[in-house]
């Protein structure tokens, strides 16, 4: 039977019993304080510690963030229920197999995405019992959003000690996989066998996370999905842009910094939506994300990785067929210009048409790859459930060994400059 308590180096854990005996989850784990009050925009710090055995028997609160309406495409697909939402956010989630603390089983870190602004890390889709029954541990965390995780403004830099702010939810990122580095050990995990792996801007954090000189040596592998290519940001959006993006966030509110760095949560949140709609006209701007500010984020991911300043390690990525809708073509070429040494890369385009005359949309691959069908409201056939199998055999496989390639299945070929071979993924 899958272990029930941990000890982490903060105190003693309890998880409850997955589906069924082979596994077990601990869920709300904290891996940072809360980021409330003098926190609330700083980098995270380690969490208090605590005496006897904390429950970690349910999720917690999501992040500050934009709700999905009734209705909207997203909001049925992943999303009925959002709420808790607070700030104190700063949790993880740890599905594992391991029966002691020797196994040193492989380890993937799930990193949601949301356009920076939405998601967590246990939306319906997301569950770990696949990789459990595979042999290995998923973790999921949450991460500050929007106005909490990647607000910046001139009077935050000066207050910080090395002259930036924004890229708070970076920084949380990095402070999970510290944490995860340094306790995993005791859910069974094997810290130097880590993987990180996300989805659309959970996609773009990872890029963000191998260019970031923060983040050395904390990631082993890393599996890049509907990140928009390597241009993932969109081009260089510098501390100096969120800076005065920030300024007019405040200018608009008719408040001073003193009284609008002191309002609720809520109000903050609902004074950048009001400003964000006005400057931009009710467009969907994302002005919330990553900037690249010379500590997180030396330069843009895409052109650090042009230049060969990223973690030499193994890479997988790739996009679903819907995603040309949001950024265009993917170039092959796109991806040559990943300069990775002897490292292997391997890259895959979803071309799989979805049940529901949806097609392949963007975020359509995650019921497949956490092999969550049966939670999807979609008449999915034994050919959605024939592929789902495949693709997690896929990504557990890249976990272990650095190669997807597993079993009978398909050959799934290396991605080289003389062989730039896209594979193809489809029921």
């Amino acid at each position: 039977m899958a272990l029930l308590t941990a000890n982490t180096k903060f105190g003693a854990v309890s998880g409850v019993p997955g589906g069924y005996t082979g596994y077990s989850v601990f869920k709300g784990i904290p891996y940072a304080a809360p980021p409330i009050n003098e926190l609330r925009w700083a980098a995270p710090v380690d969490s208090a510690s605590w005496d006897g055995v904390r429950a970690c028997d349910k999720f917690s609160a999501t992040a500050i963030q934009n709700k999905q309406n009734p209705g909207d495409f997203y909001q049925k697909e992943f999303f009925p229920v959002q709420e808790p939402m607070s700030e104190d956010c700063l949790y993880l989630n740890v599905w594992t197999p391991a029966e002691s603390d020797t196994e040193k089983l492989p380890v993937m870190v799930w990193i949601h995405g949301g356009a920076f602004i939405a998601g967590f890390g246990h939306e319906m889709e997301f569950d770990g019992e696949a990789f459990c029954k595979r042999g290995v541990i998923l973790v999921t965390i949450n991460y500050r959003l929007g106005c909490m995780g990647y607000f910046a403004h001139p009077e935050l830099s000066k207050q910080n000690e090395k002259g930036v702010s924004g890229n708070y939810g970076l920084l949380d990122q990095i402070q999970a996989l510290k944490w995860v580095k340094e306790n995993i050990k005791a859910f069974g995990g094997d810290a130097d066998n880590l993987t990180v792996f996300g989805q659309s801007a959970g996609g773009g954090s990872v890029i963000s996370l191998c260019t970031s000189p923060l983040a050395e040596g904390l990631i082993n592998k890393a599996i890049i999905q509907s990140a928009g290519g390597i241009k993932t940001l969109g081009g260089l959006f510098t501390l100096k842009d969120a800076e005065e993006f920030g300024s007019r966030v405040v200018e608009h509110s008719g408040l001073s910094w003193e009284e609008f760095s002191t309002l609720s949560a809520d109000e903050v949140f609902t004074k950048v939506s009001a400003a964000t709609a006005a400057m931009f006209e009710g467009k969907f701007i994302l002005r919330l994300l990553p900037c690249m500010d010379g500590y997180v984020l030396p330069d843009d991911p895409g052109a650090a990785i042009e230049s060969g300043k990223h973690h030499a390690i193994p890479y997988m990525a790739g996009w679903v067929s819907g995603d040309e809708n949001f950024f265009g073509d993917h170039s092959n070429i796109d991806w040559l210009k990943l300069k990775n040494g002897d490292n292997p890369v391997y890259i895959y385009r979803f071309d799989h048409d979805v049940p529901g005359n949806d097609g392949a949309f963007h975020s359509s691959e995650l019921w497949y790859i956490f092999a969550t069908l049966q939670r999807c409201w979609r008449p999915m056939r034994g050919k959605d459930y024939d592929l789902s199998l495949r693709m997690t055999d896929y990504w557990t496989s890249f976990a272990k060994t650095a190669n997807p390639n597993c079993g009978d299945w398909e050959v799934w070929p290396e991605y080289t400059t003389q062989k730039p071979q896209v594979f193809a993924l489809k029921g």
